[in-house]
């Protein structure tokens, strides 16, 4: 797998940043990249809990996204599965937060089968994350 390693800097605490990736009216605010709007239908995040959301395209079609929660460690560390609701492709996904003298910074790993599906997810991680910081920072 091709690891997507992605670094983000915001001004907020680390349990906040924990709050927005395990609180779903949180969640639901931000992920999903700029232009794709998430229905965020199930969010259980506890170690062996799950979440499921659907992605809607601009184009009107859809993906349904599923996963299970493997670790969470507020407000430090947190490690799932992201998936199609289908099943045939399923990928791990780890953020660490750490505190900084502003804020904290995320490190955020997502593992990937290709490096095609490498720039799509860093495309749209990306663009989430963006919407996650403006989240944090109003």
């Amino acid at each position: 797998m091709t690891p997507l390693i992605i670094r983000r800097s915001f001004a907020a605490p680390p349990e906040a940043v924990f709050d927005a990736w395990t609180d779903p009216a949180l969640f639901a605010q931000w992920i999903g990249p700029v232009g794709v709007p998430c229905t965020l239908t199930a969010m259980n995040p506890g170690v062996g809990g799950h979440y499921a959301l659907t992605m809607h395209l601009p184009g009107g079609g859809t993906i349904p996204v599923t996963g299970i929660y493997s670790a969470v460690d507020r407000p430090h560390h947190l490690a799932f599965t992201w998936g199609h609701a289908d099943g045939h492709i399923v990928t791990q996904v780890e953020l660490w937060l750490h505190p900084t003298a502003t804020g904290c910074e995320m490190e955020f790993h997502h593992h990937l089968p290709d490096a095609d599906m490498h720039q799509s997810h860093e495309d749209g991680w990306s663009s989430a994350f963006g919407k996650l910081q403006h989240l944090m920072e109003d």
